[in-house]
C-alpha cells in the first residue's frame, strides 16, 4: 500500500532514454545550418581561387609580352610603334591565340600593346601592355608601362 501512495504523490513513472521528435528535428537543423555554412565557404573559395589563377595568368602575359618589347632593338622598336596598338584576342594561359574563341572557352584573355613615341622624352618610347578579361565576378585588366630609353635597346 505504501507503493500506492508514493506512485500518487510522484506520478507516474516517465520514459527517460530516448529523444524526442522535437530534439530530433532541431538537431538536424542545427547540422543543416553548419553544412551549409561550410558549403557556401568553399564556394567562395573556389571562385577566389579562380580569381587569382586568372589574375596571375594576366600577369604572366602582360610580363612576357613588356619583356618581349624590351628586347627588340631601336629599328624594330620604331616599327612596333608605327603600327601603334595593337590588340590580341582569344589568348589562353600560354599565350595561345585560338582564332575561333566558340572551339575555345578557355581563351579568355585578351592583350593590347601601344606604343608612345617621343613619350617621355624625345629619345625614349612609352610602351603600355593591357592585358584584359571577364569571369564571375566581372571584368579585370592588368596594366603594365615603361619608357624605353635608346640606352634601353
Amino acid at each position: 500500500m505504501s507503493q500506492t501512495l508514493s506512485n500518487k504523490v510522484t506520478g507516474p513513472k516517465t520514459r527517460k532514454n530516448g529523444f524526442t521528435l522535437v530534439e530530433l528535428i532541431v538537431a538536424v537543423m542545427v547540422i543543416s545550418f553548419g553544412c551549409l555554412a561550410i558549403m557556401r565557404f568553399q564556394i567562395t573559395a573556389i571562385r577566389s581561387n579562380v580569381v587569382a589563377e586568372n589574375m596571375g595568368l594576366a600577369v604572366i602575359l602582360a610580363e612576357s609580352e613588356m619583356e618581349r618589347v624590351k628586347s627588340l632593338s631601336h629599328e624594330e622598336l620604331k616599327n612596333e610603334a608605327k603600327a601603334g596598338s595593337t590588340t590580341l584576342k582569344g589568348l589562353d594561359r600560354n599565350g595561345v591565340i585560338c582564332l575561333d574563341l566558340n572551339k575555345c572557352p578557355e581563351h579568355i584573355f585578351s592583350r593590347t600593346v601601344s606604343y608612345y613615341p617621343g613619350l617621355p622624352t624625345s629619345l625614349s618610347t612609352q610602351v603600355e601592355v593591357e592585358v584584359k578579361w571577364s569571369d564571375a565576378s566581372g571584368a579585370r585588366s592588368v596594366f603594365y608601362s615603361a619608357a624605353l630609353t635608346s640606352a634601353t635597346f
